[in-house]
């Protein structure tokens, strides 16, 4: 099998990723991790993947549904499986993989209708979404399998979305129903152009490229990118699929080498860091891109901060293709990020199908759990977990670089010579990082290994026992020798416990990381939330001993609070991970004043809607206020000089008169397409002293909108 493409485009990369080849990982909890998912997903019925695909195209349904989002229909992920079997098939080379994959893919064509319709049920929910990831498993089962069939699969179903999928390309279009996510489809449709050659393919992509998304990053303007949400229909941005997109972007600048698009991935990183990370590497609290300082209001009113396995899979893409295409280390500290305290920190899956959909940072304290069966991100959990083969190494013509201190091996060649090279380490344990490199006979190259932001202390590197002369070069740490058979390379990285803040303007909220791990305690101690107690406790972090990354540190004279890593926290376990002290300022919506009555008003939970339990939807564990009377008002008396307001967007939203001082001084419209999406109101630089806010709701609505709706999840005091 032949890959037409990628010789012709190989000057497009500084850095090559080594595509799963020759990568296997030594005993770890990620090996762990990986071992296991690969089981699970061995162990799925083909049947029940199947059933629906047979029972659409009138097929015998031997075995029973799946169940979940899966038979439902609900953002399909068989083609996401495609991909993890063939990925999981080049890593370990299982036949019991290849016979299961193979088996899928032409059971699934044996379903295609004479017109070409491939989709799970009569009705597709989100036919660009699905042919996607459909599209994505064929080109994977070609490239990682070696099956040439999957392309005439491939052609088939192609000829089926050139001609029914909608090409009208909706702005920030992501819902449950009709061309959600349309602008992820170029990355794939590229991919299956590199590999077979035929154009059509590009033609395509190039049919749903995001122009009007990836010019705000090129010109790196923010503001005028959540401008344009604002004025879409959908009023925000889904944060998976937006990043997700990125990796459009990214294989556009591949197909064409138009630098254009590598602006476009770099600022985009960049925007993403300031504005929308965690320190944890997660983003997207609601699923959604915030707006400046709202990171630290959705810590206090909400529970679902990061949608994490899909999440962490459009991040590792999106990074590992910068690393590539610009040959910087740097963007392999969000990656590092990721893996531990995002992917790495997942909860097993259910037999079920039950995936932990969410990762949870409220500032109040927060548990692991799984919802949402065989939903979206069951697809890309085993597709992340295998991804890690894919991301601890990268290569040039000059030697091989280490991105993640994972314990692994891989072969690889130089000058057509074999090398091995063996990584050792207790990393995040400790910083030293053993490498031996066998060989038949001595060559000359470059070992480096990535120079971690987290550093903050002088790297001991030692060849063979000995000090040697290192290379600095794009945030890689490089040693160029003649390396001969079994010659040692020891990396000593000094790790430390520090906080960290959120938000680089503010001095809290903060965590409390070792090296990229993000710590947390299971223990509620209110003097961690007082300036005093946090400043006791960071005077206390410097020579703290640890035992398996368990930290005793004192926040007082009487208490101390044991620390440790995220990833190391069981179900429903509480835990606490960011500290404010700014916490009395955070004023609940059951400590606000509302009126005429009680009757006006009630407590409801509200969230964005995720899951179907039976047939609809359950809402996330986020309580607030809600009130549709006319008149209904709420209130506060406060101190200070300015004032958030932050509630939901909501489907029956109304137009709220805001009064300040007893002075009309804003309105502010809560419809939104999509209820349960966090914004947030703000009033700055009154004079300092008391004020008295008051928010009448009620009377007016969006002519969108189903009624007159306000919420209100909590007020904070700037």
């Amino acid at each position: 099998m032949s890959i037409l493409g990628e010789i012709r485009l190989s000057t497009r990369k500084v850095l090559e990723a080594f595509d799963y080849e020759g990568v296997t990982l030594k005993e770890s909890f990620l090996a762990d991790q990986y071992n296991k998912t690969k089981f699970f997903f061995l162990s799925i019925p083909d049947d029940s993947l199947l059933y629906g695909f047979r029972k659409r195209a009138g097929n015998k349904t031997p075995g029973v549904s799946l169940g979940g989002w899966y038979g439902m229909d609900r953002f399909n992920n068989f083609g996401q499986l495609l991909s993890a079997y063939a990925r999981m098939f080049k890593i370990s080379k299982d036949k019991k993989i290849l016979e299961k994959v193979n088996f899928l893919m032409y059971e699934w064509g044996k379903c295609i209708g004479p017109d070409n319709y491939f989709f799970y049920s009569e009705e597709a929910s989100a036919p660009h979404y699905v042919f996607d990831k459909i599209v994505a498993g064929l080109v994977d089962i070609y490239q990682y399998v070696g099956n040439e069939d999957a392309i005439k699969y491939l052609d088939r179903i192609t000829v089926w979305a050139e001609n029914n999928l909608d090409t009208k390309n909706e702005y920030a279009h992501a819902a449950s129903f009709g061309s959600t996510e349309w602008y992820t489809l170029p990355e794939n449709l590229y991919r299956a152009y590199v590999v077979t050659g035929e154009k059509r393919y590009k033609k395509l992509g190039d049919s749903f490229l995001y122009h009007d998304y990836y010019k705000h990053y090129y010109n790196n303007n923010f503001e005028a990118l959540i401008e344009a949400a604002r004025k879409s229909k959908y009023q925000r941005y889904h944060a998976y699929s937006h990043v997700n997109t990125l990796s459009s972007a990214a294989m556009a600048y591949y197909t064409t080498g138009d630098k254009y698009y590598l602006e476009v991935l770099k600022n985009s990183f960049q925007i993403l860091e300031e504005t929308q990370l965690f320190n944890t590497g997660g983003y997207g609290p609601g699923e959604t891109f915030v707006l400046p300082g709202q990171r630290t209001e959705v810590l206090f009113s909400e529970s679902a901060h990061f949608e994490t396995p899909c999440g962490c899979w459009a991040a590792f893409k999106l990074a590992r293709y910068l690393i590539q295409f610009t040959g910087i280390a740097r963007y392999g500290d969000w990656i590092e990020k990721l893996i531990y305290n995002g992917l790495g920190a997942v909860l097993p899956m259910k037999d079920n199908g039950e995936v932990m959909y969410f990762s949870n940072y409220n500032i109040d304290g927060a548990t692991k759990s799984t919802a949402n069966p065989w939903s979206c991100c069951s697809g890309t959990y085993p597709l992340g977990v295998a991804e890690y083969h894919n991301l601890i190494y990268f290569k040039d013509e000059d030697g091989i670089y280490i991105n993640l201190f994972i314990p692994s091996k891989i072969i690889f060649t130089k000058n057509n010579e074999e090398i091995n090279l063996e990584l050792d380490t207790n990393f995040p344990e400790d910083g030293v990082i053993h490498i031996r490199v066998s060989m038949k006979k001595p060559l000359h190259f470059r070992i480096g290994f990535r120079s971690p932001e987290w550093n903050y202390g002088s790297i001991k590197i030692l060849v063979n026992g000995k000090k040697c002369n290192t290379i600095d070069k794009d945030s890689w740490i490089i040693v160029e020798r003649n390396w001969k058979n079994n010659d040692t390379l020891l990396i000593d990285i000094p790790l430390s416990l520090r906080f960290e803040q959120l938000e680089k303007d503010n001095t809290y909220p903060k965590v409390l990381t070792y090296g990229p791990l993000v710590l947390i305690t299971s223990h509620y101690d209110k003097s961690l939330y007082t300036k005093n107690g946090l400043s006791y406790l960071e005077k206390n972090i410097k020579d703290i001993s640890q035992s398996d990354l368990n930290f005793l540190i004192k926040s007082s004279e009487k208490n101390s609070n044991t620390f440790r890593p995220f990833y190391k926290i069981k179900e429903n376990e509480k835990y606490y991970m960011y500290f404010d002290t700014n916490t009395e300022k955070r004023v609940s919506h059951s400590r606000i004043s509302y009126g005429p009555d009680e009757s006006y008003w009630s407590v409801m939970d509200l969230g964005h809607p995720v899951i179907s339990k039976k047939d609809g939807f359950y809402l996330l564990n986020d309580k607030a206020h809600i009130s549709t009377k006319p008149g209904a008002y709420f209130e506060y008396n406060f101190i200070g000089n300015d004032i958030r307001w932050l509630g939901n967007y909501l489907e029956d939203g109304g137009i709220s008169e805001i009064f300040m001082d007893g002075e009309l001084i804003d309105t502010i419209d809560q419809y939104g397409p999509i209820t349960g999406v966090p914004w947030v109101w703000e009033w700055k630089d009154m004079h300092y002293g008391k004020h008295k806010l008051k928010v009448i709701g009620g009377k007016k609505k969006n002519p969108d909108s189903e009624g007159y709706r306000m919420d209100i999840k909590h007020i904070s005091i700037l």
